[in-house]
């Protein structure tokens, strides 16, 4: 059976703070040292579906589409940086607020999908944005100084408004992320002061 592998996600487009904060890092791990997401495909990853027959995958798409019918748009704040990976450090991510519409939109997405056999129920849920992975680290303290000044930065406020089914393609420069189906958020009405 042809099988693809996939995950839902919510996009994240970077903006100048975060940019600046990338190409900061950037400097200190050199390409040498790390490979960079692309930052046409940030997100953050609510559930990894893993190999995913292709025959389901517009029968998932559906599925979403049904639960998150009238799931409102919403801004999320991105904030923080850290890593995974002690005592050295794999990958280097941006945080994101434990917000009750983010919580909510992870429930309803396992939800959705552990009929299927899709879950990480088993896992912690850390909301977070890779921008890349270190392959080693030639002056740790700098990355730590930049993870302490930086643990608490709030680094943009982003408007969510539909969530992606992606495949992702495993290639040696890294991974390859393509949208295959795409759920639009109920967009929320603009609020007017009178």
């Amino acid at each position: 059976m042809n099988s693809i592998r996939t995950f839902a996600a919510i996009e994240v487009k970077p903006e100048k703070q975060m940019v600046l904060l990338w190409d900061r890092l950037k400097a200190i791990l050199p390409r040498e040292s790390a490979t960079w997401v692309n930052p046409g495909t940030t997100h953050i990853t609510l559930l990894f579906l893993g190999e995913t027959p292709i025959n389901q995958i517009g029968r998932i798409g559906n599925i979403l589409r049904e639960m998150l019918t009238s799931f409102p748009a919403f801004n999320l704040t991105i904030k923080g940086i850290g890593t995974f990976g002690t005592p050295n450090p794999k990958v280097i991510w941006l945080g994101a607020d434990y917000s009750k519409e983010l919580m909510e939109l992870k429930r309803l997405v396992d939800e959705a999908l552990n009929p299927m056999g899709y879950s990480d129920r088993d896992k912690p849920y850390t909301p977070h944005l890779t921008l890349g992975r270190i392959k080693r680290l030639n002056n740790p303290n700098l990355l730590i100084n930049e993870l302490e000044a930086n643990r608490n930065t709030i680094v943009q406020t982003a408007a969510i408004g539909k969530l992606t089914l992606y495949e992702s393609t495993l290639t040696p420069r890294g991974a390859i992320y393509t949208p295959i189906e795409i759920v639009t958020l109920h967009p929320t009405p603009p609020h007017h002061g009178y």
